[in-house]
C-alpha cells in the first residue's frame, strides 16, 4: 500500500467525523437561530419552514450513513466471467478464469508425461508456460484479470488500492466516507449528493437572507454563526453543483469516473482510426437512469429507499444486445 492510500486509510474516520460536525452544525443554526427570526414560532410560514428543514436534514444523514454503511460490493469468490456458459461449451472443454482450454490437453499432457523422457517434459513445460503467458498477456489487454488479487474480474470492476480489494462498478475511493463508492452504493452516494446540494442551498439563503434583513437588536450576537453558516454552506453549494454536475452526466451516460477516463481515451483513439466509439453500457438515458436507481418511479429522489439498484453487477446489459432484441422483435414476428 503506497502512503498515500494509507494516508486515506487512516484520514478516513477523522473526514466522517468533520462532515458530519459541519452538517450538524448547520443545521443547528439554520433551525435553532434563522428560522425563529425568519418567522413567527408556531405561524404557517415557520411550520412549513421547519418541515422543509427536518426533511432535506433526514435527506442528507439518512443517504450520508447509507453510502457509509452499504459496501459497494465485491466479486465472489472463484468468479469465472464464462461460468454461466460451461453448459454451451462443447463437450471437453473447460472453463478457468473466463479461458476455455481443452481438457484432452491435460490428459494428453498426463500421458505424455508419464511415457517420454526428461526432455520431452521439459520442452512441454515450456510450452505450457507459453501458452500461460499468452493468456495472462490477453486478460491484461482485456481488463479481465485482476493480478492484485489473482482473479479474473467482472465488467467495470477495478482495484482498489485503499480497501485492497477489487469493486464491482468502482467509481472512486471517497475518504469523506470512509469507503469505495462502487455498484451497491453509488445510487446513496448520488441523492447523498442531491440533498446536500438542496441543503446548502436552502441554508445559504436563509442565513444571508436572515442576516441582513431580520437581524434584531437582540439577536446580534448570533450574527458571527449565521456569516460563518452562510460561507460554509454557500462553499460546499460551489463544489457539489460541479460534483454533482459530473455525477449526473455519469448516470445518464451509463458511466463511472473510472470508465469516462477509460472512455475519453479509447473515443480518442477511435477518431485516429477514423471511427466513432461507443459505450457498449449506453441504453439510452431513461434505461441508464432506471437501471442506476432500480426503478423508472420519479419519486424515489423524494421519498428515501433502500431499493438495491438493477442486476447482480457481475454483467450488464450493452446496446447491442438491446439492438439485437428489438431485430428480432421486428423481423422474427410470426
Amino acid at each position: 500500500m503506497s502512503a498515500f492510500s494509507l494516508l486515506l486509510r487512516i484520514l478516513g474516520p477523522a473526514l466522517v467525523m468533520v462532515a458530519l460536525s459541519l452538517i450538524g452544525y448547520v443545521i443547528h443554526v439554520v433551525i435553532r437561530f434563522a428560522l425563529p427570526l425568519l418567522a413567527r414560532p408556531g405561524s404557517l410560514s415557520w411550520l412549513f419552514h421547519i418541515a422543509l428543514a427536518l426533511y432535506l436534514s433526514f435527506g442528507i444523514l439518512f443517504h450520508y450513513v447509507m453510502v457509509i454503511r452499504t459496501p459497494p460490493g465485491n466479486p465472489p469468490p472463484g468468479y469465472s466471467p464464462a461460468t454461466e456458459m460451461e453448459s454451451d461449451l462443447p463437450q471437453g472443454e473447460v472453463v478457468n478464469n473466463g479461458a476455455t482450454e481443452r481438457s484432452s490437453l491435460l490428459q494428453q499432457r498426463s500421458t505424455n508425461n508419464e511415457d517420454s523422457d526428461g526432455s520431452g517434459d521439459a520442452e512441454q513445460e515450456r510450452a505450457e508456460e507459453r501458452r500461460r503467458r499468452r493468456e495472462r498477456r490477453r486478460e491484461r489487454r482485456s481488463g479481465s484479470y485482476c493480478y492484485k488479487c489473482e482473479a479474473a474480474k467482472p465488467p467495470m470492476t477495478h482495484h482498489c488500492a485503499v480497501c485492497k480489494k477489487c469493486v464491482l462498478r468502482m467509481d472512486h475511493h471517497c475518504p469523506w466516507i470512509w469507503n469505495c463508492v462502487g455498484f451497491r452504493n453509488h445510487k446513496f452516494f448520488y441523492l447523498f449528493l442531491f440533498y446536500l446540494w438542496l441543503g446548502c442551498l436552502y441554508a445559504a439563503a436563509v442565513c444571508y437572507t436572515v442576516s441582513n434583513w431580520y437581524m434584531t437588536p437582540e439577536a446580534h450576537s448570533i450574527r458571527p454563526s449565521l456569516t460563518f453558516a452562510t460561507v460554509l454552506a454557500s462553499s460546499v453549494l460551489l463544489a457539489i453543483s460541479v460534483l454533482l454536475s459530473f455525477h449526473s452526466f455519469l448516470v445518464v451516460t451509463a458511466q463511472t469516473t473510472i470508465e469516462y477516463h477509460w472512455n475519453t481515451q479509447r473515443a480518442a483513439a477511435s477518431r485516429i482510426r477514423g471511427e466513432t466509439w461507443r459505450n457498449p453500457y449506453d441504453l439510452g438515458w431513461r434505461r441508464n437512469i432506471e437501471m442506476f436507481f432500480g426503478t423508472s418511479d420519479w419519486r424515489m429522489f423524494w421519498l428515501p429507499s433502500t431499493k438495491p439498484p438493477s442486476g447482480d453487477g457481475l454483467r450488464y446489459a450493452t446496446r447491442d444486445q438491446l439492438e439485437q432484441e428489438a431485430w428480432d422483435a421486428a423481423h422474427l414476428k410470426v
